[in-house]
């Protein structure tokens, strides 16, 4: 566990038995918050006591939702540079991304789902995490695809459904994001991008994010929340 709140003093130490996400190791943390993902500062870990044979001997679908969590180094990069190329983040810097992707090639090299290399997973996971924590932001290693998964998660609170594994749901949408970015670096030129006037917010946003949510959450109370945060990050990138 973590303590949350900035500042804290309290001591948090990490026992780690399975390796499925990358937030262990990280001054971040991510919880809901009325039924909404947030990011708060928490604590970081004063020690980990990782046992490599204990992380092998869990079960596969924890250590292969790890191998999930762990590709978003492979695409969540490219959100970011692109949000502080454009302005709506700052602070992209290549090295916090190279010490993951480093990390990770020889993870990368045994995806094999029943032969992945445990020591590699232990390190990308932990160095993801504490790069997190030393950015001061998730953006290094998370973009769309943990938005999918984030919002996987908010639609099964809102309608009392469980969901899948952290880690499984962000590889699955670590894909989608891939094809995402492959599609658009095929159809645009970004040399050709102002980037003094790329943003453009598209007419009735708005009202697009409150349809989409309306079957999911019929309170509302997630909708407007939404709503409210693309809305604040649409005005960031046009300011």
């Amino acid at each position: 566990g973590k303590l949350l709140g900035p500042g804290a003093e309290l001591s948090v130490c990490g026992v780690q038995s399975a390796r499925f996400v990358n937030g262990f190791s990280d001054s971040l943390s991510v919880w809901l918050q009325g039924g909404v993902k947030r990011t708060v500062e928490s604590a970081w870990p004063s020690a980990l006591v990782i046992d490599h044979e204990i992380v092998e001997d869990a079960p596969s679908r924890l250590n292969q939702a790890g191998f999930g969590d762990a590709i978003s180094a492979l695409c969540a990069p490219a959100d970011w540079y692109l949000a502080c190329h454009v302005g709506m983040d700052v602070g992209y810097d290549p090295r916090v991304v190279d010490v993951v992707t480093k990390a990770g090639a020889a993870l990368w090299a045994s995806a094999e789902p029943d032969k992945l290399d445990i020591a590699a997973l232990i390190n990308t996971l932990t160095l993801g995490g504490f790069c997190i924590g030393i950015a001061g932001t998730t953006a290094p290693l998370s973009g769309c695809e943990h938005l999918m998964s984030h919002l996987l998660d908010m639609a099964a609170l809102a309608r009392g459904r469980d969901h899948d594994l952290h880690g499984a749901q962000v590889g699955v949408a670590a894909v989608l994001s891939a094809a995402l970015w492959h599609t658009a670096l095929d159809r645009f030129d970004p040399t050709l991008v102002d980037p003094e006037g790329c943003i453009i917010t598209p007419p009735g946003l708005s009202d697009t994010v409150k349809t989409a949510w309306h079957g999911v959450d019929p309170p509302g109370a997630i909708v407007e929340a939404c709503a409210e945060s693309v809305a604040l990050k649409n005005k960031r990138g046009s300011d």
